[in-house]
């Protein structure tokens, strides 16, 4: 797959909802604003989508009986596919005008797994992580078929050896309680972070990165304003593009960053101090690192769109990486 991505033009946005029955609506002839956080924490991604003008027909069926959502965004002949899939949560309606009203569809990705699953089960000694993540995946996976209001299963994405070389438990393990959390002790214990993207239980090293081509981003192929390194993170804005995942990769020119200079830092290595991401270190705020090399790990991407607006953005905050050892530089003094 090509990443000079081309094409970003003439929008495209198909919003369909299905109810616990299995119908489904396609809401994608109307006006739809939508904003879409997605990030690589431990806790679901949220998207909060407007429907204006349905028929209080429409309306009222929806309300009743629509449990899921998926959202797909991007262009006519670019790229396009789901930046959001989950469940309905809570539904808001209301009138901006006498003439012009909305449905709100507030929606939350593995809502029911992360919320419900419990996890009860034994493992004899020698068990392993990948046997302790089947276990909590098997528990989240059972609470959505006992809901049954149309969420996918939770399937599990490890691109790396971190479940497979983890060294085997001496002794049986017993499990018992929320399945997430059985997930975060495990997580914590292997250094890694993990996240739920779409119905994809993701396993990533803390200083490490999806595999994969990085989704080279400029001026031509999308990027809006200019970019800027600040003390969370390098934040780029840039226009939708359903390519960007978290937890992967984009290529950016170095003289497209605003940086900031740190009393610690060798230009010659290539812009600013780095810290890890929502971090501080001895009291001092470092600036994300910037690097001539230009690849970056992409943490969070929130979405904000509108079909017959302005807005068809997508932010994102990243941190820098070193392509010679396939790590994020997280130490704001050595750039490792």
């Amino acid at each position: 797959m090509t990443t000079d991505q081309i094409g970003l033009f003439n929008r495209k946005c198909v919003l369909q909802i299905t109810s616990a029955a299995g119908e489904t609506l396609d809401l994608s002839e109307f006006r739809i604003v939508f904003s879409i956080e997605a990030a690589d924490i431990d806790h679901p991604n949220t998207a909060v989508i407007r429907v204006y003008n349905l028929k209080p027909e429409t309306m009222n069926k929806i309300l009743l009986e629509f449990t899921t959502v998926t959202l797909q965004a991007g262009y006519q002949n670019g790229p396009f596919a789901a930046i959001f899939a989950g469940s309905i949560k809570q539904f808001r309606k209301g009138k901006e005008t006498a003439t012009r009203t909305y449905l709100d569809l507030l929606c939350s990705d593995a809502d029911v797994f992360y919320n419900q699953g419990f996890v009860s089960a034994s493992l004899a000694k020698g068990n392993t992580p990948q046997q302790v993540i089947a276990a909590a995946v098997a528990a989240g996976n059972k609470a959505i078929s006992n809901v049954s209001n149309g969420e996918t299963s939770v399937v599990v994405r490890d691109d790396f050896d971190t479940l497979k070389t983890g060294i085997a438990n001496p002794r049986s393990k017993v499990l018992f309680g929320a399945a997430r959390d059985t997930i975060h002790t495990l997580a914590s214990t292997l250094n890694v972070s993990w996240s739920i993207q779409q119905g994809v239980l993701q396993l990533i090293p803390v200083n490490r990165y999806l595999p994969g081509p990085p989704i080279q981003m400029s001026t031509q192929t999308g990027v809006v304003g200019i970019p800027e390194a600040t003390n969370e993170g390098l934040k780029i804005q840039c226009l939708i593009n359903p390519l960007l995942q978290v937890g992967g990769t984009i290529q950016l020119n170095a003289d497209l960053i605003n940086t900031f200079i740190g009393s610690s830092i060798n230009l010659a290595q290539g812009g600013s101090a780095g810290v890890s991401f929502r971090s501080r270190g001895k009291d001092i705020d470092y600036v994300a690192k910037t690097t001539f090399d230009g690849v970056y790990r992409i943490y969070v991407i929130e979405y904000e769109g509108d079909t017959r607006g302005q807005k068809w953005y997508a932010n994102l905050t990243c941190l820098a990486t070193d392509k010679t050892t396939s790590t994020v530089l997280t130490n704001p003094l050595t750039g490792g």
